[in-house]
């Protein structure tokens, strides 16, 4: 069986339980009174009467197994045993109580007529809530009229009278038409499964495209800050390259200035630590880890790390990079994402600032405003605010105002949706003439 006929089938037998309880009250009631009435039987009375409370039971026992079901959520295996059982042991009672009472009353009087309209009218309530399952499909069918049948061809082999023979070919065509009903309603129920699948699968698709997507904007800003990644790398092995040209001449000179030889070794680890935390700012940054659950995160530790990451790379530009004291607050998160969403708005200052001849103005700024279950990030620039002809489509999917092949176009418009699906938003929000963008995030 296909992975696609197994859901389908789990389903079904899901919604057989989810619409049973209506059917399975009915004949709760109707049960007690046929315990009262029995249609007037007097010669079956007690077996009538305890198959209709055999009814009643497992009438019972199905209402409860369908909360069951529902608390679970799920049909499982030994809960679609149960229901099966169940309902054999409904029908077969059924079939006890109307076999006996039409062998009683011989197919005469209001009795019967009352029998056999009970009799069309629960097969006609059975077929609405349980052939979603041909297993529970045939036994309100096949049990109820059988029996039936047996004992119409019994009375005319017994009394030779052919008068109730025309309810054998009725019986038959009722029961040419209940499969055909059931057919075309099982096929209307597969058919609207079937489509529900295909959304949750498709869904599923657009999840995984947009993971993705996430994760490549995030390479892409890797592979544009290449450049000061590597600077920054560069700048602590030369540091380490020079002390250890100081040692060779401190340790070859006696008596060994100690002191000297410590501010060196110190002055290494330093640099070495430097290089760790950038190459660990990598590993993170680059890493696909959008499929994780939310960690409940400091917020200065997401802030440290992206301003150890752009530093140095902001630096070699020329750019001063200023950060605000960060709350002591905790955010639920993806650290890496929010990190992301930081340092694309870094990126793009960056970006604007690129041609600022004036050094004044070649300066980005973090500020932290704390509110009730809500912080909100700015990150300012000195350069000039963007053109307002332009504000409604920042968040564009693809608008970029960089030249070919310096920007995607990508980078806000992820960086929004990674902040709602945190539960926040990303905002631009003109200040004093420059451009500020603003995240929100619940607290």
């Amino acid at each position: 069986m296909s992975e696609r006929s197994q859901q389908i089938k789990i389903l079904l037998r899901r919604e057989v339980a989810y619409k049973s309880t209506p059917s399975a009250i009915t004949f709760a009631v109707f049960s007690v009174f046929v315990f009262f009435y029995a249609f007037e039987c007097v010669r079956f009375l007690n077996e009538i009467r305890v198959a209709a409370a055999i009814v009643f039971l497992v009438s019972i026992m199905r209402v409860r197994l369908t909360k069951l079901v529902k608390a679970n959520g799920d049909m499982t295996p030994e809960y679609w045993t149960h229901m099966q059982v169940l309902v054999w042991l409904n029908s077969i009672s059924w079939s006890v109580i109307f076999s006996l009472a039409a062998y009683e009353l011989q197919f005469q009087g209001t009795p019967f007529i009352l029998v056999n309209t009970f009799l069309t009218g629960f097969i006609a309530a059975s077929l609405v809530t349980l052939s979603y399952d041909i297993s529970l499909f045939i036994p309100f069918q096949v049990l109820l009229l059988v029996p039936q049948c047996i004992l119409i061809l019994q009375n005319y082999l017994t009394t030779k009278d052919s008068e109730l023979l025309p309810l054998l070919p009725a019986y038959i065509l009722y029961f040419i038409y209940q499969l055909r009903q059931l057919s075309v309603f099982r096929n209307q129920v597969i058919e609207r499964f079937n489509y529900e699948l295909d959304l949750i699968e498709s869904k599923e698709a657009l999840i995984e495209q947009t993971t993705k997507l996430v994760h490549t904007s995030r390479l892409a800003a890797l592979g544009e800050m290449s450049a000061g990644i590597a600077h920054e790398v560069n700048n602590p092995l030369a540091i380490i390259s020079g002390s250890l040209q100081h040692l060779d001449k401190v340790l070859s000179r006696p008596p060994v200035d100690t002191e000297r030889l410590l501010k060196l070794t110190h002055r290494s680890q330093q640099s070495i630590e430097r290089i760790t935390k950038i190459i660990n700012g990598l590993r993170h940054f680059s890493q696909q880890s959008d499929t994780l659950p939310m960690v409940k995160t400091p917020l200065k530790e997401i802030v440290e790390d992206t301003f150890n990451f752009c530093s140095e790379m902001l630096s070699a530009r020329y750019i001063k990079l200023k950060v605000a004291d960060v709350p002591e607050i905790f955010v639920d998160c993806h650290p890496v994402q929010i990190s992301q969403v930081l340092i694309n708005l870094i990126k793009n200052a960056e970006d604007a600032l690129g041609e600022e001849a004036d050094t004044e103005k070649r300066w980005i700024e973090l500020s932290f405003d704390k509110q009730p279950g809500q912080i909100y990030i700015h990150v300012l620039n000195g350069g000039p605010s963007i053109p307002e002809d332009i504000h409604s489509r920042l968040f564009e999917p693809f608008f970029t105002t960089k030249t070919v092949g310096k920007g995607t176009g990508l980078g806000l418009s992820i960086s929004r949706g990674i902040m709602r699906e945190h539960g926040g938003d990303l905002l631009f929000n003109p200040y004093k003439g420059k451009t500020r963008f603003t995240m929100e995030l619940p607290v």
